[in-house]
């Protein structure tokens, strides 16, 4: 891969971790969990998810110079590098699966019933390798474009939303105790805070670069979970509590409700360009990802993205088998996701204090 290709702005860079992480408005109900206080575990989520990227980037800045897996190499070995490296792989087309199901399964439930789920798998995984095909850029490119129609549909449905808003919905505070809340937290980090992992690992570390992606990622995620925040919220008070946890996808269903003086109907569309824009590049990134992993062990393979591709295709398959095994392997994903990346991430940055483990490299003087 030329490097050209895998120049990534900071701009480019706050763009696509803004559309990864605001892809968890739409994908799963987090009121069903904890409630009334399901904002208070986007809270949670997004600091547990602020905790692992500076792990992430703390340990990608020790070793300037080198892609994500060659500094695995560089930490664990040539044979540890291998094993993380193929756990990492497993949870990249795991989570690729995960996401291209739930897509599916969200068109199946929302809007187009009687279309087989395997044709909007093949949409989303084909988009997903056209967007990685030349690696990082083209997909940067597409964020730019498309993040602020994102932007504006978020916050465009939540202010429409707020005639039918009742506050008093969000009473009490922890009404059903910190376990739920809890349990929300660790549901809204794994889907979809934890994807913004990849995404990092991706980015390239140069030489010459002092303060790496710190800002925009961070950046990137205060703005993703201040959007979040109130559209949790808007579910609640709309949908009024407990109706809302027994909608799978309350976003669509309050969105649903608007209207504006009898005219502007059918806001859910909103929901759902959301949904397809953001969907489009979490797929995307993590297809990318695994691709990478992939190729680490296969130097001269040729097309990994479509073997990838193809990996997250039967595994998104395997759990469209019926809508309600579906949404359970949905909700037990989160017991997977976190040992799968959250834990070898820790590993990783632990592993790159050791002695002998940081790259040492005399730096060219600037022209």
């Amino acid at each position: 891969m030329r490097p050209e290709r895998e120049c990534v702005s900071n701009r480019q860079c706050f763009w696509l971790l803004f559309l990864i992480l605001c892809g968890g408005t739409v994908t799963h109900n987090l009121t069903g969990t904890a409630g009334r206080d399901a904002w208070l575990s986007v809270l949670g989520g997004a600091l547990a998810a602020a905790a692992l990227y500076a792990v992430t980037l703390a340990a990608r800045k020790r070793f300037p110079g080198l892609d994500f897996f060659a500094m695995l190499r560089r930490v664990f070995g040539r044979f540890g590098g291998g094993i993380v490296t193929a756990v990492l792989l497993a949870a990249a087309l795991l989570s690729a699966g995960v996401v291209t199901a739930n897509f599916a399964l969200f068109l199946r439930v929302a809007s187009m019933p009687r279309t087989p789920p395997v044709f909007w798998c093949l949409l989303m995984l084909a988009s997903a390798c056209f967007l990685v095909s030349n690696g990082l850029m083209p997909a940067a490119r597409f964020a730019g474009a498309a993040a602020p129609v994102v932007l504006v549909c978020l916050v465009l449905s939540t202010v429409l939303s707020l005639p039918q808003a009742r506050l008093s919905e969000l009473l009490p505070v922890l009404g059903r105790g910190v376990l739920p809340v809890v349990r929300g937290a660790l549901a809204s980090f794994v889907m979809p805070f934890l994807e913004g992992f990849f995404l990092i690992a991706l980015l390239p570390f140069g030489a010459e670069e002092e303060r790496g992606y710190k800002k925009p990622v961070f950046l990137g995620l205060l703005v993703a979970a201040a959007v979040l925040l109130p559209v949790f919220m808007r579910n609640v008070i709309v949908l009024r509590y407990p109706v809302s946890s027994f909608f799978y996808y309350p976003s669509y269903e309050a969105t649903g409700l608007i209207t504006a003086g009898g005219f502007f109907e059918r806001e859910e569309v909103i929901t759902a360009l959301v949904f397809l824009l953001c969907d489009a590049i979490r797929v995307a990134v993590i297809t990318l990802f695994a691709a990478r992993a992939l190729a680490s062990f296969f130097p001269r393979m040729r097309y990994a993205e479509l073997w990838c591709a193809a990996a997250a295709l039967g595994l998104s398959l395997l759990q469209l088998g019926s809508s309600m095994n579906a949404i359970a392997l949905l909700e037990n994903y989160q017991y997977a996701a976190v040992p799968l990346v959250a834990a070898p991430a820790l590993v990783i940055w632990l592993a790159s204090f050791r002695p002998g483990a940081r790259m040492h490299e005399k730096r060219q003087p600037k022209a």
